[in-house]
């Protein structure tokens, strides 16, 4: 059985690819240097790759982990929108359709919502990182793929030792900066990258699930508290606070843009839960414990 994951070559990619195929899965990486090369925007021979396939994941985007520029916002939002667009209309074409099209997405279509609870249920917010989740899921609600099942993953913070944001926060806290961000009262919707890669296989094989999931760990938590678990597991003492509007200020002359930190989604799985979906770890505590073991 082959999976066609575009977008594979980033550090999602890279865990869902070996994910697949411990699962015996056949995994067609898509990327500008991959196993089959796609721009990403246009229709090409990458789209032949599509017949026949149990399952086509998209993670393609641009990273976030940018400068906010007027230009760099754009690029993040196009990227999504068009990548997304692009698979549908090869969908559309395809004679022998993939069983099922699941598209990454982001805890922050819900935006910035202080202590309020979030599921699958929730209004979508009103920011930029909002408005940009809603573009890059608006083509796979619209395009018809009678054939093709659709699944969106709403992803929280993903920890993993060899990418994502986990890994500077982890540096810092090594230095012992790793102190609460502004009030530390914001929440974290966060994810183990093993449970999120076993998330997108379950959304392969679970013939029932289609539309939209958020995949974020039962158990979110404060800014103060992931804080105080992570310096706790790295044997650190306590730090002082990081100021927001100090972050507010380097958010305008670095990257990744310190910022994003302060905004605040409470976010539960509550869909994947109801439906069959177990999480391997669930508590901060013990998932920061096995990624630093390892």
């Amino acid at each position: 059985m082959k999976v066609v994951l575009a977008g594979g070559s980033g550090f999602i990619g890279r865990h869902l690819k070996v994910e697949l195929e411990k699962a015996g899965y056949e995994v067609v990486v898509l990327s500008r240097e991959g196993d089959v090369c796609w721009d990403a925007k246009t229709l090409g021979p990458w789209a032949q790759e599509l017949e026949g396939a149990a399952a086509v994941i998209n993670l393609t985007g641009k990273s976030i982990t940018v400068r906010m520029t007027d230009e760099n916002k754009r690029e993040i939002l196009e990227s999504r929108r068009a990548s997304t667009e692009i698979i549908g209309r090869a969908i559309e074409q395809a004679k022998s359709p993939p069983r099922v099209w699941i598209n990454a997405n982001a805890a922050g279509f819900y935006g910035d919502r202080g202590d309020e609870i979030l599921t699958e249920e929730s209004s979508a917010g009103v920011d930029y990182l909002a408005t940009v989740a809603k573009a890059w899921q608006a083509p796979l609600d619209s395009i018809d793929t009678p054939q093709t099942r659709k699944v969106t993953l709403r992803i929280g913070f993903v920890l993993g030792k060899d990418g994502g944001g986990f890994r500077p926060m982890a540096t810092m806290t090594k230095f012992f900066l790793g102190g609460r961000l502004g009030s530390g009262k914001q929440w974290i919707s966060w994810i183990h990258i093993d449970d999120l890669c076993r998330m997108f296989r379950w959304a392969i094989e679970q013939e029932a699930a289609e539309g939209h999931y958020n995949a974020t760990s039962p158990n979110p938590v404060t800014n103060e508290d992931f804080m105080g678990a992570l310096r706790k597991a790295m044997h650190r003492p306590w730090a002082p606070p990081a100021p927001a509007f100090i972050l507010r200020l380097l958010g305008k002359v670095m990257a990744p843009d310190p910022s994003l930190a302060l905004i605040s989604t409470r976010v539960l799985p509550k869909r994947a839960l109801d439906e069959g979906f177990q999480f391997q770890h669930p508590e901060l505590r013990q998932a920061l414990g096995q990624l630093l073991k390892a």
